[in-house]
């Protein structure tokens, strides 16, 4: 799991490796990078044409980036990616 702490902080938790933080800089225009939060699940109703387990899945990013749309990502900045 991983959770935002602040605008270049990174909280990750898990199971076998324990915790760790990953710290940020600003980017090349001085403004700290955007960060986008998903599970590590599968988009069931693309491939499978079933309900997803989680409404952020897998290809969250591609949709958030390339497809424009901002509810791919989860909002509460937690994920596993």
């Amino acid at each position: 799991m991983v959770d935002k702490l602040t605008p270049s902080r990174v909280n990750g938790r898990h199971t076998t490796l324990g915790e760790s933080v990953w710290e940020l800089g600003e980017g090349p225009d001085g403004k700290n990078p955007q960060l986008l939060f998903t599970e590590n699940e599968s988009n069931s109703v693309q491939l499978w044409n079933k309900e997803n387990y989680t409404p952020f899945v897998k290809d969250a990013f591609h949709r958030y980036i390339v497809d424009g749309e901002l509810t791919a990502v989860n909002p509460k900045m937690r994920g596993s990616k």
